[in-house]
């Protein structure tokens, strides 16, 4: 039977279930379990999507909510497995088939909860909320329009396409009295304007590149994963 196609939407909220394949544990110890909120955490930062939470008490399968925020979730998840598979060292697949996922829409509650423990964010936002300031209703009356107007907004705001990455990176030359070929020797803040592109965009590397004068893709990908430290 043809699998059905992935529902996607780059600017939703998903919940993703991966489970293991069995051929070795998941998550064997706590090790394990550091290692792969490390490696969650690393690569929402680098791709700009919030992990809203997660759950990986279980030792064959994991639970994330991530806010896309304009990215494409099976390449955040593609990049999420390959990493954790080079760490674990698997003889075969680590992973049992494609990973789950479901786009929410609204207030979901587990309706047979596993335990709070250490490696599951309820603990860490079960604190926070004791900690936190409560916020009454009309505080939001402040806000700039509703829910769906600032996503709306969002939208908006992102950029889709080389033409639009290209304006972008032109007014912040306008605003600093530079132009490309100044852009091009200054690497420090090329390097800058890249990472924030790829943070405030949907453009692949490859199109990255080309918006800063024909870079390559591995030239790209190598400045977004170092952070430019």
């Amino acid at each position: 039977m043809a699998r059905k196609p992935r529902v996607k939407d780059n600017y939703a909220t998903y919940h993703i279930r991966q489970r293991g394949s069995g051929i070795i544990e998941l998550f064997a110890d706590q090790a394990d379990r550091k290692e792969f909120l490390d490696i969650i955490l690393k690569t929402g930062e680098k791709n700009n999507i919030q992990i809203m939470s997660y759950c990986i008490s279980e030792p064959d399968c994991y639970d994330l909510i991530i806010d896309a925020n304009g990215c494409d979730i099976s390449k955040v998840m593609k990049e999420i497995n390959i990493r954790y598979s080079i760490y674990k060292k698997c003889e075969g697949c680590l992973f049992k088939d494609r990973f789950q996922s479901e786009l929410l829409s609204s207030s979901i509650t587990a309706s047979d909860p596993t335990p709070i423990t250490d490696f599951s964010s309820c603990k860490e936002f079960l604190r926070c909320m004791s900690e936190m300031t409560v916020v009454s209703e009309t505080s939001f009356e402040s806000f700039p329009g509703s829910l769906e107007q600032v996503y709306e907004r969002g939208r908006q705001e992102r950029i889709e396409t080389v033409e639009e990455a290209r304006e972008h990176v032109e007014e912040r030359l306008d605003a600093l009295a530079m132009d490309w070929q100044q852009l091009k020797k200054d690497k420090s803040l090329r390097n800058q304007l890249i990472l924030q592109m790829k943070a405030c965009s949907t453009l692949t590397l490859r199109e990255i590149g080309e918006v800063f004068g024909g870079l390559s893709e591995s030239t790209v990908s190598k400045l977004v994963n170092s952070g430019i430290k």
